[in-house]
């Protein structure tokens, strides 16, 4: 038995056929890693996230997120579209058959409805998980099918990248995060700006999968086999590489939302200042008009208008008391004489 085993994450699932020809001939297993390697029989296991599972868990938290239930009840309806994962990728094709198979039937009784009908892989992968891709076809979508009310009611992603791109969209046409017309938006990899972004209310949800558990799984399969021990094998069916079914070992996920993304802290996936909201900008004060105070020598300098002479009762002078000179019409104070 071999002494040695390769754990393969490929970047290209189709381009290893020739080296895994050559590590089966000189006995060696072979895991494959995250990414399912295809079109070969020479590999022995393969250790993966369970992305159907994941996808009907999206699915059960946009229905009770959305309590679809008591829409269907209310003949009440909402509108969905969806951004599914590259179509050259096993595992992004499970998750969209697994988000399919949760809304499936809300989809049927027309309490969701998809206005540009892209339900199905074909119609919403995004080849190669590109950003500028989805951001594209969503604009076309929201263009053509949501003119009018600017967003659908809910945006299904297949990876955080893509909710960025819907959130810049909806930005951009003018919507704010927290209003009634922003969507739901949901996102998958639990990034750090995927974390900030719910905590500031522009993403609903993400999906947390835990590199250390698949880490671990995989590292343990390898063992079992070098060891002779059982290997740990959760599913014998589903995982089709073109050649031959794969026994594979999966892993789940857990939903994070503002409720609970503060587990990412306590686990050890993020610090608290790697996933702190980030802080709005704050406005620019209005300037204040320049004020030049006078000195005391200046203020004396200035021509003071005279203020008129107040009458003052308290010591009995009345009108009659003041009389106007004719020559200059000021006031004189009556003689003594002129008072007789």
């Amino acid at each position: 038995m071999s002494r040695f085993c390769l754990i393969i994450d490929p970047v290209d699932s189709y381009g290893l056929i020739d080296i895994l020809k050559t590590a089966k001939e000189q006995e060696i297993p072979v895991i494959s890693y995250d990414s399912l390697i295809r079109d070969t029989a020479d590999i022995n296991y393969y250790a993966t996230y369970d992305t159907r599972a994941i996808g009907k868990d999206i699915a059960k938290e946009i229905i009770k997120k959305m309590d679809l239930d008591k829409a269907r009840e209310d003949k009440k309806s909402y509108t969905i579209e969806f951004l599914m994962g590259s179509p050259d990728d096993n595992a992004a094709l499970f998750l969209c058959n697994g988000i399919q198979e949760g809304l499936q039937e809300y989809l049927d009784d027309g309490t969701l409805v998809c206005k540009s009908g892209n339900t199905s892989f074909d119609d919403t992968g995004i080849m190669r998980w590109s950003e500028t891709s989805a951001k594209t076809k969503l604009d076309s979508i929201i263009s053509e099918f949501y003119a009018e009310e600017k967003a659908p009611d809910i945006i299904c992603t297949a990876y955080d990248g893509f909710a960025y791109a819907a959130e810049e969209i909806l930005s951009d046409s003018g919507l704010e995060p927290g209003s009634d017309e922003w969507p739901m938006i949901t996102g998958y990899g639990s990034e750090a700006q995927a974390v900030k972004d719910i905590a500031a209310g522009k993403m609903s949800f993400t999906m947390f999968m835990d590199r250390k558990e698949l880490a671990k799984g995989g590292a343990q399969m390898a063992i079992d086999y070098l060891t002779g021990e059982k290997v740990d094998v959760k599913d014998y069916s589903q995982y089709d590489n073109g050649v031959k079914i794969v026994g594979t070992f999966t892993c789940g996920a857990q939903m994070i939302d503002k409720d609970n993304y503060q587990i990412l802290v306590d686990n050890g996936t993020y610090t608290e200042d790697e996933i702190a909201p980030d802080s709005t900008p704050t406005p620019e004060a209005t300037p204040v008009p320049k004020v030049t105070l006078k000195t005391a020598s200046e203020e004396d300098s200035k021509e003071v208008t005279p203020t008129p002479e107040t009458e003052d009762k308290s010591e009995g002078e009345t009108r009659e008391n003041l009389i106007y000179d004719s020559e200059d019409n000021s006031k004189v104070e009556k003689t003594s004489d002129q008072k007789k």
